[in-house]
């Protein structure tokens, strides 16, 4: 016996740890609403961030030759996204969700209804090989998908922050395509339409290019979807943010004296007793050498400080600020310079916490 229990010893050391170390942990991508559109978090941890209005991929088996419709059977995750509003031609949101295995249709929509194979069900569901539930939590509701081959979503309802997770197990590893990425444990080669890399220097450039890629034929549909709505690159908002003239004309000067040193305090980043303790420096003198070719830390002090001191409140104050910081950091991370925790530095308010400010809490 205890020779037996050696050799199984063995073969777990050199045969299941060494197939552990390839495949990465169980494959999570998430969704959620950011200002004007959506933001992607693939399965390793890719940020695609767009604001369309037509159906997408989410995530699909792809490179799979495999007959195994018990374990690990063919599927794919849609979302249709739609403006926000009826005379709004920017702000999109993820309307419905569907999901395709086997011979099930599920779509769920973002209020919280679902239908199964085209019925409507109103309450909890149990399927062939799948599960629906809805949980009642404090803040929000939560619908959930639960299948027998690790297929798992969750879509948070009546919540302010629409948002979606779905999980899927490592029988899947490097089986994937669609806004989720290809689950091979490299977040740099997620940004690539049809097997051909995309350049994602300019980020969001890749991701409206990950967007169109990604666009599912809507047969249902008869009005004409936008495949990407522009955004303004990073860059060009922070300039319009430390346009001096608009500013003043927008927030006005600050009147008290104490309250503006208040508000500097708040938006020096160059203060080594900032919050975010110097860790803008080098970004900005990148910013400076690069694009705006000129200092810009007095203008981004002047427009943040205005902006804090309109503030009716001390929650209001401090989020104005969070705005001006959010900038910066969207701009540093298109050039490459990622500034992470100032979020939690600066208490930015937030319900659900520093997801809205900062992709690395998701």
């Amino acid at each position: 016996m205890r020779y037996c229990n050696v050799l199984a010893l063995a073969f777990i050391v050199l045969f299941g740890i060494k197939a552990d170390a390839k495949v990465p942990p169980e494959c999570l991508c998430s969704l959620h609403g950011i200002r004007g559109g959506t933001m992607y978090t693939s399965c390793d941890e890719a940020h695609i961030t767009f604001s369309g209005s037509c159906t997408y991929s989410l995530m699909k088996t792809c490179n799979d030759t495999s007959d195994d419709m018990i374990y690990k059977p063919p599927f794919k995750v849609e979302v249709k996204n739609d403006y926000k509003t009826e005379n709004d031609n920017q702000n999109t949101f993820v309307r419905e969700i569907s999901v395709s295995f086997r011979d099930n249709s599920i779509t769920f929509d973002s209020k919280g209804g679902f239908m199964v194979n085209n019925n409507q069900a109103a309450t909890n569901y149990i399927g062939d090989g799948f599960t629906v539930t809805r949980l009642e939590l404090a803040e929000f509701d939560v619908i959930e998908l639960n299948t027998d081959f690790s297929l798992k979503i969750l879509i948070h309802t009546n919540s302010p922050t629409h948002r979606i997770r779905v999980k899927v197990g490592r029988r899947y590893h490097k089986k994937l395509c669609g806004l989720c990425g290809n689950y091979d444990g490299k977040s740099g080669n997620d940004f690539q339409v049809h097997g051909d890399l995309l350049d994602n220097t300019y980020r969001q450039g890749a991701s409206n290019e990950m967007a169109k890629g990604n666009v599912v034929q809507d047969h249902h549909s008869t009005e004409p979807c936008e495949p990407v709505v522009n955004m303004p690159h990073p860059n060009q908002v922070l300039e319009r943010m430390m346009d001096t003239e608009k500013v003043k004309a927008l927030y006005g000067d600050c009147s008290d004296e104490d309250h503006k040193e208040e508000g500097i305090s708040r938006c020096d980043v160059s203060d080594p007793n900032h919050p975010t303790k110097g860790s803008f420096t080098s970004c900005i003198k990148s910013l400076e050498n690069s694009y705006f070719l000129e200092p810009i830390l007095e203008g981004f002090i002047s427009g943040c400080t205005a902006a804090y001191c309109f503030g009716k409140s001390e929650r209001a104050e401090n989020r104005n600020a969070c705005y001006y910081m959010k900038a910066l950091s969207d701009a540093c991370d298109e050039h490459g310079q990622k500034v992470s925790g100032w979020c939690k530095a600066m208490e930015c308010p937030a319900r659900g916490g520093c997801e809205k400010w900062e992709p690395k809490y998701l």
